[in-house]
């Protein structure tokens, strides 16, 4: 766990959860089976140790795996715990227990609605869309465990803001709606 351990320390921003508390073997086996899963060893040390936990800027997951292009470079919002906080768990699994597959829960959030989710039998990693058409095109592998996961982040360095002008055309019947609406709003 000590590798597990240096990257999470490397990689989460602990000035978002300055109160830390470690939490015991036996609350994290209680919420194992609240979910109905199978808990791997490098997971629970995650919860016992860290949880409810924000990555620092410029991290981004980046996946080796065949997947869509707007989700193989990724960042996320928060990876839950067990704090009694807006990442908390149990709340999370139980709010997508309908929407998710049976076999999934969820342990972190993405962008626009999206989630990082767990098998609940044997840990493996996946990224589920929730605007998917079809439910087997809302799920995508990620990782083999969660280490595998963590280990999947990456400083990105991030782009410079380009500032430049940029010249539009609208055309006249368009430009003229506009002018009507704002004139609404004098």
């Amino acid at each position: 766990m000590k590798k597990l351990s240096e990257i999470l320390d490397n990689i989460i921003d602990f000035s978002v959860h300055p109160d830390h508390i470690d939490w015991t073997l036996d609350q994290v086996k209680d919420v194992e089976k609240k979910i109905g899963a199978c808990f791997s060893e490098d997971y629970i040390f995650y919860l016992q140790h860290y949880g409810c936990d924000y990555l620092k800027e410029g991290y981004m997951f980046s996946s080796k795996n065949n997947l869509p292009k707007e989700i193989i470079d990724f960042d996320i919002g928060g990876i839950f715990g067990l704090y009694d906080k807006a990442e908390n768990l149990i709340k999370y699994t139980e709010s997508y227990k309908t929407i998710l597959p049976a076999e999934l829960f969820p342990i972190a959030f993405s962008g626009g609605g999206d989630l990082i989710c767990m098998a609940k039998r044997d840990g493996r990693v996946f990224y589920w869309k929730h605007d998917a058409t079809y439910i087997n095109e809302s799920t995508f592998y990620l990782a083999d465990s969660f280490s595998d996961f963590i280990f999947g982040f990456k400083k990105c360095e991030m782009m410079e803001a380009v500032s430049t002008n940029v010249e539009v055309t609208l055309r006249p019947e368009f430009e003229m709606a506009l002018k009507k609406a704002a004139e609404k709003y004098k």
